[in-house]
């Protein structure tokens, strides 16, 4: 449980928007933004009722939603790359190895 109220504290002292002690370049509000985006989107109620189809035999909605799952998948992708709270990961690296050498 100390450990755990230990990374808490440490997540809590470290700057929502900075890596490695200077400003990240892409900030998380910007992949909240583009994530409730996706979300408002994917309801494509403007399809419902086109029965029209893409390259001859894929029906519209689905294939909205074929783009859509990839389009999801490189938000995810960018946001992990970008956004990722990496100090996070270098201090549980940090306590790790601290265990590891005390065995």
């Amino acid at each position: 449980m100390e450990r755990f109220t230990s990374a808490l504290k440490h997540i809590f002292m470290q700057s929502e928007n900075k890596v490695n002690g200077a400003a990240h370049p892409v900030g998380k509000n910007f992949f909240w933004i583009l994530f409730l985006l996706l979300f408002l989107v994917h309801q494509d109620f403007w399809w419902w009722d086109d029965a029209s189809l893409v390259f001859g035999f894929l029906p519209v909605g689905l294939a909205f939603h074929a783009f859509f799952s990839i389009a999801c998948a490189i938000l995810g992708w960018l946001a992990i790359k970008y956004a990722w709270p990496h100090e996070i990961e270098r201090f549980a690296e940090e306590d790790s190895n601290k265990e590891g050498s005390n065995s």
